[in-house]
């Protein structure tokens, strides 16, 4: 990130927060933030491990910048990544995501919806329209902030299409994302992915009842039913359900959608 290129008239600083390493990480960074010109790093780091959330916002606040560029310490930027976010966000875009190159125990291109409308639709499934390690966003997007800390990812893309933001990605990949090496099935039986989908579930049902008007208990159930369908789970009582959601979405959005299908 050091090393990217910015647009002239732009002041750019970036800002490395630890969050309660043991190593000598902090230790590094500094040595590292002692070596640039003109203070373009700034090492803050936490006096316990505060978790994702606390971090992300308070990595904001000291920002107070009108632009933010998101990055995760194991992935890696391209060059030409700010460029080309900035250049959308000066154009009105209050947030924007990138396709990527994942590597690791992965690899391959990785792609995501550039249509508003893809993202309000794929939104109501699940956070599937951007890779968060690639966004950029606005002081607007900055003051929703991030709430939830098992799905920070998915709670923030509602908060901003609820919020009538302009938001999309660059159909090129300017991010190197790091694909950890954990067998699917390890991730899927644990503690921590029951509290995720948990997560998932109420920020979906909340994002279903503010997009569309309808009661809690309604939009509880529709995500009950939408997360059946997700692991194949689902009956006919089911389908007959995001039936409805598909009547209700077109007779609210006047778009039409098959989320039997989705």
């Amino acid at each position: 990130m050091l090393w990217q290129e910015i647009p002239e008239g732009h002041h750019y600083e970036v800002i490395v927060l630890d969050d309660g390493s043991t190593d000598a990480t902090v230790k590094i960074l500094e040595e590292l933030a002692g070596r640039q010109r003109g203070n373009r790093l700034r090492v803050l780091s936490n006096d316990k491990n505060s978790g994702i959330v606390v971090s992300l916002n308070r990595l904001i606040e000291a920002g107070d910048a009108d632009y933010y560029v998101r990055m995760d310490a194991d992935d890696i930027s391209l060059p030409g990544r700010i460029l080309a976010q900035i250049e959308a966000l000066d154009a009105g875009q209050d947030l924007i995501g990138t396709f990527a190159y994942s590597f690791g125990s992965r690899h391959g291109e990785r792609q995501f919806s550039v249509d508003r409308m893809s993202h309000v639709v794929l939104s109501i499934v699940d956070q599937r329209s951007f890779c968060h390690p690639t966004i950029a966003f606005t002081r607007r997007v900055a003051q929703i902030g991030y709430k939830d800390q098992a799905a920070e990812d998915y709670q923030l893309l509602t908060d901003v299409l609820v919020a009538g933001l302009n938001l999309t990605n660059i159909p090129r990949p300017y991010l190197m994302y790091r694909v950890h090496d954990e067998s699917l099935s390890s991730i899927v039986n644990s503690a921590r992915f029951a509290r995720l989908r948990k997560s998932v579930c109420a920020i979906r049902a909340d994002y279903i009842s503010r997009l569309l008007g309808v009661d809690t208990a309604t939009a509880n159930s529709y995500s009950d039913t939408i997360e059946r369908k997700i692991f194949r789970r689902s009956t006919q009582a089911d389908l007959a359900a995001l039936d409805r959601l598909g009547a209700t979405f077109q007779a609210r959005l006047g778009a039409k959608v098959d989320f039997k299908g989705i």
